[in-house]
Formats: C-alpha cells, structure tokens, sequence
C-alpha cells in the first residue's frame, strides 16, 4: 500500500541520511577543528621545549578556560538554586566519600570555585605576574645594576672560554629623590608593593621579588589542585 511506503520512505531516508551525512560531517568538525584529544597549550610553541611541570598547569588551566568559554556550563547546568528556589547546587565536600583537601572551601558552591580558578588564571594570575615582571626590570635598572659579561672581541673563542662577570651600577639612584625624578617609573605599581622609603634599604627589593616569586608558586600549586577538585563536575 501508497501509506506503507511513505511511512517506510519517511523513516529510513531520513535514518540513512544521518549516518551518511550528519556523523560525517559531526567527524570532520571534531578532526579538524574541536580536536577532543588535544590541549591547546596557550604560549607554548611546537618548536621549542617547555618542561611538563609548566605544561601540567597550562593543560589544567586550559580545560578550565575552555569549559567557562566554550561549553558556557550556566546556560545548562543548574549551578545554584532551582526555579522554585530550592537549593540544588552542588557544594564542596558534599560527599562523605570525598576526602577534603582545601577545608576552607567547604560548603562552597562548586560553580563557585570554578569561576574563582578562571578568574585567577585570566585575570589575577597574569596582572600580578606583569607587576613581578616590572619590580624585576624596576630593581636591575635602577636599585641593583645590570649584569655585563667581558668582551675580549675575539670571536674564536669556544664555549669553556670563561668571562668575568661585572655589575654596572652608573645607572642606578642613589637616593629617593632621583628615583622619583626618573621619567616612565610605573609608580600604581610599586605603590602597590613597596613604601617608598623603602625601595633603596638594602636587599629590601630583592626580598620582596622572592616573596613574589614564592606567592606565583604557592598560587599556582593551589589552582591546580583545585582543578583537581572540581573535575567530577567538569560536565555539561
């Protein structure tokens, strides 16, 4: 009967379509554009070397960038508290199967401590990486010296040739005042860190680029292993 074919027709074009097109096509979006089973590590080139332990972290902040921007979790997920304001969101440490490494996020909305690892990693990470940066540049320029290697200008000299290392100190201030007459100095930084009495005591910078330093590690440390926390939720 007519009525039978159409409803064969109506059923399996449609079926045979699907698996000769759309899983196609589905393939060759994932191939050559999602790529499920690469990371893409942001300010590594394929051409150099770059040790896993930076890797590890670039490859976990990575999959938390990409859930926040891409899958956008909030436009399916609910997060916090439902329609009728029942409280339905997960929370840290809600489990009592799940071991509490960071107590102090107990109770926490895991949407929340999500959002705060992105925030870090986009925003705080790399601000207060940029004011490392310039305290480095601020002290060798103008509290420290510049490091100067001897040149004796004979370009045969192999590698084990040894160089006697010197500090140029002509540049550096001597007093506050001439720190302060400096043009380009990015005092909204060092204001941040530094009172200004105190730039010029000795060792007092240097140990303040350690603490910098020891916080960019400590920092790093936790995020990671609060990525590791999350990664049960880490779904849409």
């Amino acid at each position: 009967m007519k009525w039978r074919d159409l409803l064969f027709d109506l059923k399996y074009y449609p079926t045979e379509f699907c698996k000769n097109w759309i899983y196609p096509a589905y393939y060759l979006r994932n191939v050559l554009w999602n790529r499920y089973d690469l990371v893409r590590l942001k300010g590594v080139k394929p051409y150099e070397y770059s040790d896993c332990l930076y890797r590890m972290l670039l490859a976990n902040m990575a999959l938390i960038v990409e859930f926040m921007e891409k899958e956008k979790p909030e436009d399916h997920v609910c997060w916090y508290k439902d329609d009728k304001g029942n409280d339905v969101g997960h929370r840290y440490g809600e489990s009592p199967l799940a071991r509490i490494y960071l107590p102090e996020y107990k109770g926490r909305y895991i949407m929340d401590i999500i959002k705060e690892i992105y925030h870090w990693w986009t925003v705080d990470y790399p601000a207060f990486c940029a004011d490392r940066d310039y305290v480095l540049g601020f002290w060798t320029d103008v509290i420290y010296g510049n490091f100067i290697f001897d040149d004796d200008g004979d370009d045969d000299d192999d590698d084990d040739t040894l160089h006697t290392l010197t500090i140029d100190k002509s540049g550096t201030a001597k007093t506050l005042e001439e720190i302060e007459a400096r043009p380009g100095i990015r005092w909204d930084v060092l204001d941040r860190y530094f009172q200004r009495d105190d730039l010029l005591k000795e060792g007092f910078v240097r140990n303040k680029l350690t603490e910098m330093e020891n916080k960019i590690a400590s920092d790093e440390q936790k995020y990671l292993h609060l990525c590791t926390e999350v990664r049960f939720y880490l779904w849409t």
